[in-house]
């Protein structure tokens, strides 16, 4: 028959086995990383303060304008969206 599973699925997850990416340090698929363990701390103690701080610390760098964002039109955002669309899903 056919694969349970799509290419890019798979892909995904043999990209996060490997541990190449700094990002899988701090969450990783199979339950692990520094997020993880600091988050089962913080939900017994019930103190939230170290993890907001793990969060802003680590999280931080993969985030665009350094968490900030960037106001973006929704006319360019949908021709964002389209350009990756097929023809019959464009909007």
């Amino acid at each position: 028959m056919g694969n349970s599973e799509s290419n890019e699925s798979a892909a995904v997850k043999r990209q996060a086995e490997g541990g190449s990416t700094p990002m899988y340090e701090i969450l990783d698929l199979k339950g692990g990383g520094t997020l993880f363990y600091i988050t089962k701390r913080a939900m017994i103690k019930k103190d939230y303060k170290e993890l907001d701080e793990a969060i802003k610390a680590k999280v931080q760098p993969y985030l665009y304008n350094g968490g900030q964002g960037k106001m973006v039109p929704i006319a360019q955002l949908t021709m964002l969206r389209n350009r990756d669309r097929s023809k019959s899903k464009q909007v």
